[in-house]
């Protein structure tokens, strides 16, 4: 049975998501010693004595200002600790028709929010996400990645812009796109502010001074922790970690894959898929490779053998085979995946068959479901947990060079598509080919856990 993910289509009030991140240093409290943090050799950033002293934030030199009073919404998102926030204005944003409405801009550490003024959230994005923006006069229209864009119009545009870039930077380590246009009629073009039917605004956490206080105490000793937050491959396999791109984040609202949340699943291999059925019909899917309670889940540790031509990949499972159709450029990331996370899990060698079309044939397989059949629910295994196996086993993470410069901060990893996350390794005439130079230590840890799902995309009425 498909799973499908599908809006309610409600307003969405503000909820302060009060979950701390595994990013920002959460679990436990930061220490203070009274004193200011003197410059000693190796030290970063010079702290005062406690975190409500902070007044910008000296990785970007943004200032950290307070929200006024009188917004309906600054007890809301000041809770019971100030929060890390850059900017507070009124702006005027315009919708479809191209009709002003009062908004309050507030822009964070790594994202930004447009609030009601009488209270309410209407949007909260990354500045990650922004793509491009355009500017005329005291008018910008914000690009974004996977999601409507905006347009808003202010008499402080010139320090939104300055804020964006800055934080843009610090993020990604590159410039964000700032494209100046001659009218206000081509910028309108240039943007879709329309929203698809059931979409929903999605919020974010907003990070305290207490939080960043204790990232900026981690910078300063250099802490075994920033080596486990900056990973960017699973150290026991050598195999990168993925997000779900942008365009198609929202299918996953709500569910143990969100990439919304403040700790993010554990994911090797993302892609769009047509599911192949025992007719030879195809039907489009997305295809993880993690561990997740989805529409199909296949242990790894079940798989009989895995077959692959030039577009597609037949896995080999007890109950009942599975084919599907990918790009040409993925069925070497995706079978080499796999091998090295079955032969992790079982320090076996799983049978590939390469390069043969009669393998991968719809009639010489198993491909219609039993009747009856009920996916096995499989625990999803989250980014922190990870981290708290490898450290409880000893196990250092691959640290490359210039990864502990802070600049992967929660919620801001760029979501990763399927082009440009790549494995070691190709596949040849044998199995073994296909582990490439980096085979994984037969010592590592056994993770557990690990699964191959498919996935209904959302129907068209979804967000």
């Amino acid at each position: 049975m498909a799973t499908e993910y599908e809006s309610d289509g409600e307003e969405f009030d503000w909820v302060y998501d009060s979950s701390s991140p595994q990013d920002e240093g959460g679990g436990e409290e930061p220490t203070y010693n009274g004193t200011s943090t003197a410059p000693t050799e190796g030290t970063k950033y010079i702290l005062p004595t406690n975190p409500a002293s902070l007044t910008e934030d000296p990785r970007t030199e943004l200032a950290l200002v307070e929200i006024p009073k009188h917004y309906p919404f600054a007890q809301q998102m000041r809770v019971s600790e100030d929060p890390v926030i850059h900017l507070v204005v009124d702006v005027e944003k315009l919708n479809r028709r191209h009709h002003s409405d009062t908004r309050v801009l507030v822009i964070t550490n790594y994202c930004f929010f447009l609030m009601y003024p009488q209270g309410g959230l209407c949007r909260c994005t990354e500045v990650a996400q922004l793509s491009s923006i355009h500017t005329w006069n005291n008018t910008i229209g914000m690009l974004i990645i996977g999601e409507p864009d905006i347009v808003i119009r202010s008499s402080h545009i010139t320090s939104i812009l300055h804020i964006f870039k800055t934080i843009y930077q610090f993020k990604k380590q590159m410039e964000l796109s700032i494209v100046n246009v001659p009218s206000q009629e081509q910028l309108l073009r240039t943007v879709n502010v329309k929203k698809p039917r059931g979409w929903k605004v999605e919020p974010k956490y907003v990070h305290t001074k207490r939080e960043l206080y204790k990232r900026l105490q981690m910078l300063n000793t250099q802490d075994e922790a920033l080596e486990y937050l900056a990973m960017t491959e699973d150290p026991t396999t050598r195999l990168p970690f993925v997000e779900i791109s942008a365009d198609h984040a929202s299918a996953f609202r709500g569910t143990p894959l969100s990439p919304f949340g403040a700790d993010k699943p554990v994911l090797y291999y993302f892609d769009v898929v047509s599911k192949i059925s025992q007719r030879g019909s195809m039907e489009t899917r997305f295809c993880l490779v993690t561990n997740a309670k989805l529409q199909r889940t296949i242990d790894i540790t079940q798989l009989k053998s895995l077959a692959s031509s030039a577009d597609k990949v037949a896995f080999m499972v007890e109950k009942f085979d599975l084919l599907i159709h990918c790009p040409v450029s993925n069925v070497a990331r995706l079978t080499h995946t796999l091998c090295v996370l079955y032969h992790s899990l079982t320090k076996k060698l799983l049978p590939v068959t390469t390069n043969d079309p009669a393998s991968v044939a719809y009639t010489n397989l198993q491909l219609r479901q039993p009747r009856g059949y009920r996916p096995n629910p499989v625990q999803i295994q989250s980014k922190t947990e990870l981290i708290n196996i490898l450290r409880s086993a000893g196990v250092k993470p691959k640290v490359r060079r210039g990864s502990l410069n802070d600049n992967n901060a929660p919620n801001t990893k760029p979501a990763s598509t399927t082009t440009t996350n790549t494995n070691t390794g190709s596949p040849a005439g044998s199995s073994e080919d296909l582990y490439g130079s980096d085979s994984p230590n037969s010592d590592s840890p056994r993770q557990g856990g690990d699964g191959w799902a498919l996935v209904s995309p959302p129907r068209p009425n979804s967000p």
